[in-house]
């Protein structure tokens, strides 16, 4: 996760990747308070690739937008890993 702001009509996080490599599948962007409470303030899931060597995809959460950025937990999680050498699309990568 690169940066998190809250924009002038929603929260909005954006992913970089840092890897020689893009990122192709769908990836999730949950956003909660942190624990103990731990609830899910926002969810959403995006299909596309991720350019390598810091490609961006920014994700937006209307509905978050007076939310404190000092008080939530932003957690991505993704299964996609696209390389040309076929044996490298394991997970852990």
């Amino acid at each position: 996760i690169a940066t998190v702001e809250r924009g002038a009509s929603a929260l909005v996080v954006t992913i970089r990747n840092n890897s020689g490599i893009p990122i192709t599948g769908s990836h999730t962007i949950t956003v909660r308070e942190p624990l103990p409470s731990n609830r899910l303030l926002g969810r959403v899931e995006q299909s596309g690739t991720i350019g390598a060597e810091g490609g961006t995809l920014v994700i937006s959460f209307p509905d978050l937008r007076e939310v404190d950025l000092t008080a939530i937990s932003i957690t991505l999680s993704s299964d996609s890993i696209a390389d040309a050498a076929l044996g490298n699309n394991i997970y852990p990568r």
